[in-house]
């Protein structure tokens, strides 16, 4: 990947992220998250598949929504306060905010196991775009010795 496609790409992964960011924040605020047309159907099915149980489909949705996030600020390069370590526990640290203030906003309530659930979504998002980026990476410096080396 050419060093300006590269920054490009972080650019974008940097919007996508805060737009990310924003949604998962709205859905987690709004009064009920099930009048979003089909917007528990892929949680669901996930539920189905690994738990055998639907009624798991929210944890679902934590654990995909914040493995997400953790994932473009990794290879956003997101790094607050200088470290990407930093800006996966600003990341949990909104969930909390969040879950505290489901407490206060209509028929939410504030949930422990979704706490867990955003937590392991971030350590999966974090770990696996890391892997990523560490792949990437290799194969450009692999296609970069084999140019040479032509």
């Amino acid at each position: 990947m050419t060093s300006a496609l590269g920054r490009v790409a972080q650019v974008i992964l940097r919007i996508l992220f805060v737009i990310l960011l924003v949604l998962v924040g709205w859905l987690s605020l709004m009064p009920n998250p099930e009048t979003v047309p089909g917007g528990m159907n892929f949680s669901r099915w996930i539920a189905e598949a690994v738990f055998g149980d639907i009624s798991r489909a929210d944890k679902v949705s934590h654990f995909i929504a914040y493995g997400v996030l953790a994932g473009t600020a990794v290879l956003g390069r997101i790094r607050l306060f200088g470290s990407v370590l930093i800006t996966v526990l600003l990341v949990f640290a909104f969930s909390g905010a969040i879950e505290l203030a489901q407490g206060f906003a209509g028929p939410r309530q504030r949930d422990a196991a979704d706490l867990v659930a955003n937590a392991l979504g971030l350590l999966a998002g974090t770990l696996s775009a890391t892997g990523l980026g560490a792949a990437v990476s290799a194969v450009g410096r692999h296609n970069e010795k084999a140019r040479q080396g032509a």
